[in-house]
């Protein structure tokens, strides 16, 4: 397996080639995340549904698995979890494991690590992990994690500075459901509805609207925009704990007929399909799937230079890189592409090409059921 996702084309796998194989994998996530990373786990599982493989979900009461549980009518093991020195949660993640007869299980995230790697040691069962960002990773190279997958670049570094490497290291993008995405309402009705006139330039950030999430950047870059007299509109369909602070930040900076709050939405593919210019101005390592889904719908895409868009965006042809916490580079690439329908177009219409070379989610879902097999049926993977 490729240890970078890397700027040029991903292995594409159809869902036809897929490793045909009954396992019961565990799938163990205790954060309670309503973001981009809650996204992609949820679409895996939905994908893995589909497979040979069976998803045994395991997470805490409020965590997003427990979400997905209610929402698709499939168990969720409720386990709490509350640090690496739970004995009572351990033992229980033993138990599950054991009576469930996983065969491999599958960590998400740092929250459920310490405890899910012992439970499974003491089942004997091998363990992969999936990373986002870059925790202290040094848990990794010990007993019983066979491989890691990360989904940034950031994250790729950080667990190949503790040993994983080679084979046990695995380059796995965040999955775009171009089903889920189909848009439907029309471009137009759904562009009057939200207030954006028939010439207005509309701008999406799909992003939680958290710290670290740059909307505060956004907006300033939007301001600068605004005293040169470009006017786009900003559409920030999404919700957060730091809302009445960017609210507030609107404001002051004279932007309350151009930026709007849309409120966590699902229809994500019409929003693509209304808008001209997706953007992702986070300043922390990220996935961004909002932008993956932006590229695979033919919006040119503006994101930061680090996590996930760092390799999934090819600067200057899918869309433009610009510094994470740059006000002044944001409003640069804005500006050149609200003032230019043909850059616009040209960077769009490149979008689901580069989706098509590894971001789908049959091939995403493939290469995990593939990642399982050689773990658990060819001894791969450090065994």
């Amino acid at each position: 397996m490729s240890t970078s996702l890397g700027s040029a084309a991903l292995p594409a796998q159809s869902s036809s080639e897929s490793t045909e194989v009954d396992l019961r994998v565990a799938q163990i996530c205790a954060d309670t995340f309503l973001t981009g990373a809650a996204r992609r786990l949820s679409l895996l599982i939905e994908g893995l549904l589909a497979t040979d493989v069976e998803p045994i979900l395991i997470g805490t009461p409020s965590s997003r698995l427990a979400v997905f549980s209610d929402d698709h009518d499939v168990e969720c093991h409720e386990v709490p979890m509350r640090g690496s020195a739970d004995l009572p949660s351990l033992l229980s993640l033993r138990g599950i494991l054991v009576d469930e007869e996983v065969d491999l299980v599958h960590i998400h995230g740092v929250r459920a690590a310490g405890l899910a790697r012992a439970a499974a040691f003491m089942a004997g069962v091998p363990v992969v992990a999936t990373f986002d960002r870059t925790p202290s990773l040094g848990w990794l190279g010990r007993i019983g994690v066979r491989s890691a997958v990360v989904t940034t670049p950031e994250a790729r570094k950080a667990a190949q500075r503790v040993g994983m490497r080679g084979e046990r290291l695995h380059a796995i993008p965040a999955p775009v459901d171009l089903e889920r995405l189909n848009p439907r309402a029309d471009r137009e009705l759904v562009r009057s509805a939200e207030g954006a006139r028939p010439d207005d330039v509309v701008i999406l950030t799909l992003s939680a609207i958290e710290h670290g999430r740059g909307h505060d950047v956004l907006l300033r870059a939007l301001a600068r925009l605004s005293e040169a007299g470009i006017r786009p509109v900003l559409w920030m369909a999404a919700d957060g704990s730091s809302l009445v602070e960017l609210d507030r930040l609107r404001r002051q900076l004279g932007l309350a007929r151009e930026a709007g709050f849309l409120g966590r939405r699902t229809d994500v593919g019409s929003l693509i399909q209304a808008c001209d210019i997706v953007v992702d101005p986070g300043v922390v390592v990220r996935p961004a799937l909002g932008v993956l889904e932006g590229m695979a719908l033919g919006r040119p895409v503006i994101a930061t230079e680090i996590g996930g868009p760092a390799e999934s965006v090819v600067d200057g042809e899918t869309g433009l890189l610009v510094p994470p916490g740059n006000p002044v580079a944001l409003a640069e690439a804005l500006r050149d592409l609200v003032v230019d329908g043909d850059l616009r177009r040209e960077l769009g219409s490149r979008g689901p090409t580069r989706i098509a070379e590894g971001y789908l989610l049959d091939q995403v879902v493939d290469r995990h059921v593939e990642l399982y097999a050689d773990i658990v049926v060819d001894g791969g993977a450090g065994r």
